[in-house]
């Protein structure tokens, strides 16, 4: 038998739990239960974090679309029907969707609220994810916001529903004009346009839901007073396939060079301003990408703990093992082939520690919706209230990358752990172990 064979059987022996029922092999296999809680935390961990931040993602692209287009000092410019058409006969563009958008102040008694308007096309309307997360209400594309009707009707947020106390049906007055101060300074109110809650949205990303208002485009013209212009804010692109964005802003600015000049096409989580105003989609995906990155470094201390009972049960296992290994020494195994199976007996902890807490946290994680649902009916108590996380549901995505980094980083740390013991049975010395034997 060679000697890479006889490491491992050796190392397998050790492994294996003692037929005397020992409590080294109870700890061992403790051991390798606290690698796998490790590894099962932070897999399900990790798959939340993801979950949020995927979804977090695609509701930065509902709200303003894959690719945008705007003009660098965000002012507006001419945009017409033969634009939106050259863009749209990209491949793998799915709808192109003209804005205005305007700052303005919400009245309502005696409660005043600053407010960012985004107005589109009555035709655009239904292609507007953001529609999908109206939870109170609806809208009515037939007169939403239609010129010359008393009313103009608004969506606005959960956040701005509560902080004015509004709810759907009720009006609120906007004032006319881009500088209300101008008009306050000398004593004359501008004129207002009266718009009707139509319903109430919740994205879910605070700043939206505080200061956003969708109407139509020429209801939030009429509040900057430039009734039939052509000019817009800026252009929101969504495509069928967030993968391959950045081919598409190339075509983009190819169609539009020279076309609508002093616009740009930029990745919507590359923008460096954008018509919310101070909300940036790409500071909250960026955080989200930080915050994974700390919480993996943060769990994994999870396993530095673990680690600690591996060190422990192996310096046991050596103390016990010290007569067999004298005896092993005495037939001629060296030093370094008894360092290479308690080597080998760290990986095989790591390995199956590393491997339970894999199925059992990709299977925590694949149903924790399920999960939730029936902890919340057995104990009846609200785990996850949405109007804290602002879902209806707990999302979970499980990583595959990042299950095989965790695993690969307990096993490794498990192997650093039993280092220790290893050299010390490797020190072992035959005729001291061996002694009163």
């Amino acid at each position: 038998m060679d000697n890479l064979s006889l490491t491992f059987l050796l190392a397998w022996r050790y492994f294996r739990a003692s037929k005397d029922g020992s409590s080294v092999s109870v700890v061992t296999w403790f051991s390798i239960a606290g690698i796998a809680v490790g590894v099962a935390a932070i897999v399900v961990a990790l798959a939340i974090f993801t979950g949020f931040r995927i979804e977090l993602r695609q509701r930065v692209h509902d709200i303003d679309g894959a690719v945008g287009i705007e003009k660098l000092d965000a002012s507006a410019f001419y945009w017409d029907s033969e634009f939106t058409a050259s863009i749209q006969g990209i491949a793998g563009i799915e709808y192109v969707v003209p804005y205005v958008t305007t700052g303005a102040i919400v009245t309502y008694g005696a409660q005043a609220h600053g407010a960012i308007f985004r107005g589109v096309a009555l035709k655009d309307l239904e292609k507007i994810p953001l529609i999908e997360y109206v939870t109170d209400g609806s809208y009515s594309a037939g007169g939403f916001g239609a010129q010359g009707e008393d009313y103009a009707h608004a969506l606005i947020g959960s956040n701005m529903s509560r902080s004015v106390g509004v709810s759907v049906g009720d009006t609120f007055t906007v004032f006319k004009g881009d500088d209300v101060g101008s008009y306050l300074s000398t004593g004359d109110l501008p004129d207002t346009i009266t718009f009707e809650i139509s319903g109430i949205f919740q994205t879910g990303i605070e700043e939206v839901d505080q200061f956003f208002v969708i109407s139509s485009i020429d209801a939030v013209r009429s509040i900057r007073s430039t009734n039939g212009s052509k000019d817009v804010n800026g252009v929101q692109v969504y495509a069928e396939n967030s993968s391959n964005i950045g081919n598409l802003v190339e075509q983009i600015n190819e169609v539009g060079n020279g076309r609508f000049p002093g616009a740009r096409s930029t990745l919507i989580y590359n923008r460096s301003g954008n018509s919310f105003q101070g909300f940036s989609p790409a500071m909250h995906l960026e955080l989200a990408r930080e915050q994974e990155s700390a919480l993996l470094v943060v769990l994994s201390l999870i396993i530095v703990v673990a680690t600690f009972g591996v060190v422990a049960s192996q310096v046991v296992k050596v103390q016990e093992k010290a007569r067999e290994i004298a005896v092993l020494r005495s037939i001629g195994l060296g030093s370094g082939l008894i360092l290479r199976i308690f080597l080998i007996l760290g990986l095989l902890i790591g390995v199956a520690g590393a491997s339970l807490g894999l199925v059992v946290g990709f299977a925590v994680a694949s149903n924790l919706e399920s999960i939730r649902l029936s902890l919340e009916a057995w104990f009846s108590v609200d785990l996850f209230p949405a109007d804290h996380f602002r879902l209806t549901f707990l999302p979970s995505h499980p990583s595959l990358a990042a299950a095989i980094i965790t695993s690969t980083l307990a096993i490794i740390l498990t192997i650093l752990a039993v280092s220790y013991p290893a050299i010390q049975a490797s020190r072992v010395r035959p005729a001291e172990a061996l002694r009163y034997e």
